[in-house]
C-alpha cells in the first residue's frame, strides 16, 4: 500500500506578482482544495495620511526666527472673551460625573466663577456629549442642548493622575527659565474622563514650570477650501456664553496660583488657542504677544513682495488669480527665487553643482512658470546664463542671491579650504546671526576634493 502524501501547509506566492502589497494572511494560509486563489485586500490610504495637517503652535511661532511656514497664522486674530454678565445661562453644580447629586442649582456664570472656581478647583462638564451633537454647532443652538446638558462638577489636581506617576512625564526646570512646551487639546465632545485627565495634566505641567498651550476647537468645515479661511467669531461668543468649562478665564483661574496668560487667546473662528504659564525668575525678554503679531505682519509683507516660499497650493492659486505674478500654483518657490536658481544645502551654504546638474537646475527653476510671457521666459534664461557665468568665475560657488540677501564675509580661495562664513540679513529681522562651518560643503555632501 503506497504511503500517504503529506499535504502542504504553506503556500508560496511571488512578491513580484500584482498586487505588490501582500497581507500576512497570504503567508499563513493553509492548503485548500483546488480553487481560484483569493485576491489579497488592497489597503486604501485614509485621507488623513494623504494630506497631513500640522497645527499651529503659538509659543513656537512667537519665538520663531524665520517666516518660513508661518502662513497658518494669517487667519488668526486676537480674541477677547466676553464678560460673564452678558450670559443669562444657568447651570447646576453636582458632586461629580458619577454622582449627580445637586450641590447648587441655577447658578449664573458670574456666581460659578466667583464662588466655586479657584486655583486647584477645575470645572468640567458632568455629561458625555457625542460627536454627532457636540461637533454640530447648528444642532447645539437649534435643539437647545445647553439647557439639556447643564450639570457641572469641580475636580482637584492629582485626582486623575497621582503625583510622581509614570503616566505623565514631568521635567521640572533646573534653571530659572521656563520649561518645555506642553499642549492640551479638548473640545465640547470630549468625554468627561478625558477632559479631567487633560486638566490634571495641564495643572501639573504648569506647576512644574512648563508653559501649556490650550487648543479648544469646534468642528470645522469639511470643505478643504473652507478650512483655509477664518470662520465667524460669533460662534465662540455663543459657546462661551453657554459652556463655561471651555472659557479661557475659567481655565486660567483654576490653574496654580500665580498662573498668567503667556500668550493671550487668539482664534480663527474654529479654534481658540492660548498659552498659560507661571512667572519664572527669568522670563522672555520680548513680549510674545507683540512678537506673534510681528511674525504675522512679516508674513503678510513677505507675501506681498513675492518672497514667501512654500505657500500652500490653494494660497498660491489665489494670489495668482488676484494678479500677483510672483506665485504659481505649480511651484512652491516665488518667481524671483526660481529665476535665480535658488537652492541651499542643509547647513545654509550655497550649494555647488556639478556639470551634469546645471541643466537640471535650469529645468527645475522653470518648473511651474511655463505659461509666462515670452519676455518673462527670456528674462529667466538671461538670469540663468548670468548665474552660470558668475558660478564659474567664483570657482564653483554660487553668487549672492538677491531673494534672501545672502553674502559671504570670507570667500574661499579653493575647494579644499574652509567654506565661507555666512551672514543672513533681511528686512524683517528674522534669522540674524552668523553660522560657521568647519568642513567645506562639498565634503559634507559626500564629494571628494
Amino acid at each position: 500500500m503506497p504511503p500517504k502524501l503529506r499535504t502542504s501547509t504553506v503556500e508560496f506566492r511571488s512578491l513580484l506578482l500584482p498586487p505588490v502589497r501582500v497581507s500576512l494572511c497570504t503567508f499563513q494560509s493553509v492548503f485548500r482544495p483546488p480553487s481560484a486563489p483569493s485576491a489579497t485586500r488592497r489597503v486604501t490610504p485614509t485621507p488623513s495620511l494623504l494630506s497631513p495637517c500640522r497645527a499651529l503652535h503659538l509659543y513656537k511661532t512667537a519665538r520663531s526666527k524665520t517666516l518660513l511656514g508661518q502662513h497658518k497664522l494669517l487667519t488668526f486674530s486676537p480674541y477677547e472673551v466676553a464678560g460673564l454678565s452678558r450670559s443669562t445661562h444657568k447651570v447646576n453644580l453636582v458632586k461629580s460625573d458619577q454622582n449627580q447629586t445637586v450641590v447648587a442649582a441655577d447658578l449664573s456664570l458670574q456666581e460659578l466663577y466667583d464662588e466655586h472656581v479657584q486655583p486647584g478647583k477645575m470645572l468640567y462638564l458632568a455629561h458625555n456629549i457625542g460627536k454627532a451633537v457636540g461637533d454640530n454647532l447648528e444642532r447645539l443652538r437649534t435643539e437647545d442642548k445647553a439647557q439639556e446638558y447643564r450639570n457641572y462638577a469641580v475636580m482637584e489636581p492629582y485626582s486623575c493622575i497621582k503625583q510622581g506617576s509614570k503616566e505623565i512625564t514631568l521635567r521640572p526646570t533646573r534653571g530659572k527659565q521656563l520649561g518645555e512646551l506642553k499642549c492640551v487639546m479638548v473640545r465640547l465632545s470630549s468625554p468627561s474622563a478625558y477632559f479631567k485627565i487633560c486638566m490634571d495634566r495641564a495643572y501639573q505641567f504648569i506647576e512644574a514650570g512648563s508653559p501649556v498651550e490650550f487648543r479648544i476647537r469646534l468642528r470645522g468645515s469639511t470643505n478643504k477650501m473652507e478650512k483655509q479661511k477664518a470662520g465667524p467669531i460669533e460662534n465662540w461668543r455663543w459657546m462661551h456664553d453657554h459652556w463655561p468649562h471651555l472659557r479661557p478665564d475659567f481655565i486660567l483661574k483654576s490653574m496654580p496660583k500665580g498662573a498668567m496668560f503667556l500668550i493671550d487667546p487668539v482664534t480663527d473662528g474654529y479654534i481658540v488657542q492660548f498659552v498659560i504659564s507661571l512667572a519664572a525668575n527669568v522670563m522672555p525678554t520680548v513680549d510674545l504677544n507683540e512678537r506673534l503679531w510681528k511674525v504675522k505682519k512679516g508674513v503678510q509683507k513677505s507675501t506681498s513682495l513675492g518672497r514667501q516660499s512654500q505657500l500652500p497650493k490653494f494660497m498660491r492659486q489665489q494670489l495668482a488669480d488676484e494678479g500677483l505674478t510672483d506665485y504659481s500654483p505649480d511651484s512652491g518657490l516665488p518667481k524671483a527665487q526660481a529665476m535665480a536658481g535658488y537652492t541651499r544645502d542643509r547647513k545654509g551654504v550655497a550649494a555647488w553643482f556639478s556639470e551634469g546638474e546645471e541643466s537640471s537646475l535650469a529645468k527645475e527653476a522653470l518648473e511651474g512658470y511655463k505659461n509666462l510671457d515670452p519676455a518673462d521666459i527670456r528674462e529667466i534664461r538671461r538670469a540663468h546664463e548670468q548665474w552660470e557665468k558668475n558660478r564659474k568665475e567664483s570657482d564653483g560657488m554660487l553668487p549672492p542671491l538677491e531673494p534672501t540677501k545672502r553674502y559671504y564675509t570670507k570667500a574661499p580661495k579653493g575647494r579644499g579650504e574652509e567654506s565661507a562664513t555666512q551672514t543672513e540679513d533681511d528686512d524683517q529681522g528674522f534669522g540674524k546671526g552668523k553660522r560657521k562651518h568647519k568642513r567645506p560643503h562639498w565634503e559634507s555632501r559626500g564629494r571628494s576634493k
